[in-house]
């Protein structure tokens, strides 16, 4: 009689683990969607505001003022539950924080409770002028519901758009590297990515388009057969990244440009031929210029000047002099790379410093791995990837867009998910030898486990807002017996019980899949590549 790891081997690897990753990608952005208080998401109640409202076709009147500050604030039509989280914002620089948002000490128990009124009024948001894609599909429930219904609704549709976009990018993938991109897929999707994902915020569907993309270019091979779903895909992708934020097409060209060097000569071939070659390219285009344009038309950027000089009184500007952006990054480069793991909230609290340097340190022996097993040329495109990722995308950003005070790390973390996904893809490429054997062992077992510390995570939040202090491992079993602590609805919660038991399903799967593959050396074997 055959044991289940036994079976486990004799399973198509590469459509089983895609599948598992996309669905636990749902189940952990589900579980996060349910557990985060309403607003507990940066900027989320201007999102939803703004969402409501652009789906019932108003993208907001520019409110006259006497500064640029003032001028950048938005009025908009919605209903009136929308603007029952706090007192209205005067200007961008007066948001509309939630009474526990970024002061660990309060708990979610402060939030007043929603109204459900659907009396359309003008509310006030600092968010408006945002490309519009995210906020018509997300707000699609408010035509329907009100008060909190209708935010967890919200979240749900935000974390299965993000759940699209990272399953589409692994159904574009060659089946010989769909295996270990999915492994790469699930220790990519951070806590901060999963938090995202499941919050009315366009950051969540930024990263994970940018992820999707970046597994299609990164997996594309020239021995797949013509489908023209892939293409198309690929232009699907290519608009989601570019119109998510109003910087999304610098995102998209950054995907572009690491897929190119990671995954250059299977593009180059891919593109050859006749019935793939202008599609993608011209549709790519369109979603780049298109997303310049309309930056332009509607006053996107984040940075304005007045007659007297470059507007001040704002966190939202930069400050000036390379110089000083390179300090503003060396100083911060450290905390930046731990948020990209776990930075919760309103950038208010993280997980426990045991998942935040675990997840950390994986990544590090995993890059160490495969840089002593890989080519020179890869060597030099992951190098590139990871400097452009975790150095000149910050520099750029608080050296040209915004202040190194405002800045966060979920801005960068659409980039720095792509080297990840470069290691993931390269270990395919690696010739036979101890340092593959290692990276794809270290790859397999840290995504087996990365579920489990996504739920510590998870939990360690929901510690935060029910007893207002940033949990350490030791401290969650508060959480056990309940109490008067702060939770979320109880319908809330059941949604979340189907998010944890999906995620706690793939962490069982996935730690009986890494035992099972413990002695092997690859999921699948596919043929050489010429992309060394």
């Amino acid at each position: 009689m055959k044991t289940l790891p036994s079976r486990l081997r004799q399973l198509d690897r590469s459509n089983l683990i895609a599948a598992i990753v996309v669905v636990y990608v749902f189940g952990a952005a589900l579980t996060w969607a349910m557990l985060t208080p309403i607003g507990g998401a940066p900027d989320e109640p201007s999102h939803i505001a703004y969402s409501a409202a652009v789906v019932r076709g108003d993208i907001g009147d520019l409110v006259p003022g006497t500064d640029e500050s003032s001028r950048r604030l938005v009025t908009v039509t919605a209903p009136e539950w929308v603007n029952s989280f706090t007192s209205p914002p005067r200007s961008v620089d007066d948001f509309n924080y939630p009474c526990f948002a970024a002061n660990v000490s309060t708990t979610a128990s402060c939030a007043p409770n929603l109204t459900r009124s659907m009396t359309l009024t003008e509310v006030p948001t600092t968010v408006g002028r945002y490309p519009p894609l995210f906020h018509a599909i997300v707000g699609l429930p408010t035509l329907a519901l009100s008060g909190s219904s209708a935010v967890y609704a919200m979240r749900i549709v935000a974390a299965a758009m993000a759940t699209g976009m990272i399953g589409l990018g692994l159904a574009i993938a060659a089946p010989s590297r769909r295996a270990w991109l999915g492994l790469g897929t699930a220790v990519a999707f951070t806590p901060t990515a999963a938090h995202l994902a499941g919050s009315v915020n366009p950051s969540g569907l930024e990263i994970s388009a940018a992820l999707g993309l970046g597994i299609g270019l990164m997996g594309i091979s020239d021995t797949q057969s013509p489908r023209k779903w892939t293409t198309i895909g690929l232009v699907m992708l290519s608009f989601a990244v570019a119109w998510s934020r109003p910087l999304g097409y610098l995102t998209l060209a950054a995907v572009i440009a690491a897929g190119a060097l990671i995954n250059r000569d299977n593009l180059r071939s891919w593109l050859r031929v006749p019935s793939k070659r202008l599609a993608p390219v011209i549709g790519v285009a369109v979603a780049m210029v298109s997303a310049v344009l309309y930056r332009i038309a509607w006053g996107l950027p984040v940075r304005a000047a007045s007659a007297e000089g470059p507007a001040t009184g704002s966190t939202l500007f930069a400050s000036p002099g390379l110089g000083g952006g390179l300090d503003d990054v060396e100083s911060n480069l450290i905390d930046w790379t731990f948020d990209l793991t776990g930075q919760l909230g309103w950038a208010d609290h993280s997980p426990p410093v045991t998942v935040t340097f675990g997840w950390t340190l994986l990544v590090l022996i995993l890059a160490l791995f495969v840089f002593l097993g890989s080519s020179r040329r890869q060597r030099i495109a992951l190098a590139i990837i990871g400097v452009g990722a975790l150095i000149v995308a910050p520099l750029l950003a608080v050296t040209q867009f915004i202040n190194t005070s405002a800045y966060q790390a979920r801005y960068h973390l659409p980039v720095a998910v792509l080297v990840i996904i470069g290691l993931a893809v390269t270990t395919t490429w690696m010739e036979p030898s101890q340092e593959r054997q290692l990276s794809r062992q270290l790859l397999t077992w840290g995504a087996a486990l990365t579920p489990l510390a996504m739920l510590v995570s998870a939990a360690a939040s929901l510690h935060r807002y029910g007893f207002g202090f940033e949990a350490q491992l030791v401290d969650l079993r508060d959480l056990i017996g309940g109490g008067n602590q702060w939770h979320p609805p109880r319908e809330a919660l059941a949604v979340a019980g189907i998010g944890l038991i999906i995620v706690l399903a793939a962490a069982a799967f996935g730690l009986l899949f890494a035992w099972s593959r413990s002695g092997s050396d690859s999921l699948e074997s596919p043929k050489r590549s010429d992309n060394r």
